[in-house]
């Protein structure tokens, strides 16, 4: 027997499957063109257990059933609800039509600090993340209603994009919640 299995106070086992609708579905991810299907993998994962309404998948972002994203997410790709989208540019537009505030996460000198703010993150919202080594595309920077970035303290002016991710949902969540 596994000493985890003995342990009571460590919880490894995930709840049991329910039908009920996302806890934050007003709250959606936007994957502008990603390389790695482990780091889609990892943002669904991050999606799933943070109750995200939908995770988009722009440009080349891979999706299920590839083996690399399937295996990052642990099984969480079967809880969230993915979509595949040619275009970013598209996916934004078309949210922002159905009243959804979209933010870009990204170092520029726009960027606001999505860690400083004391008000609550608008309801619906939509975060976009972009390729790890290009970032967010211009023309969705342009679109997009406010371009946020989490702050940096070493060399360094970016993090790997799913913990990015992971942060500025959480955060979101967070703030939702209090």
């Amino acid at each position: 027997k596994h000493v985890a299995d003995r342990a009571e106070w460590l919880r490894n086992r995930d709840r049991e499957v329910a039908t009920a609708e996302p806890a934050h579905g007003d709250l959606r991810i936007i994957l502008d063109g990603l390389r790695s299907g482990e780091n889609v993998g990892s943002v669904l994962r991050t999606a799933e257990t943070a109750g995200v309404g939908a995770v988009y998948c722009c440009g080349t972002t891979p999706t299920p059933p590839n083996p690399a994203v399937l295996r990052a997410a642990m099984g969480a790709a079967d809880f969230v609800n993915v979509a595949r989208e040619p275009s970013t540019l598209d996916a934004v537009l078309a949210l922002q039509g159905d009243g959804v505030t979209v933010w870009a996460c990204e170092t520029t000198a726009r960027s606001e600090d999505l860690l400083a703010a004391a008000e609550p993150p608008p309801k619906p919202l939509a975060l976009v993340f972009g390729h790890e080594e290009f970032g967010v595309h211009v023309d969705v920077l342009a679109a997009a209603d406010a371009i946020v970035a989490i702050p940096t303290f070493g060399k360094k002016n970016s993090l790997n994009v799913a913990n990015a991710c992971a942060i500025a949902v959480f955060d979101v969540v967070r703030r939702w919640r209090a």
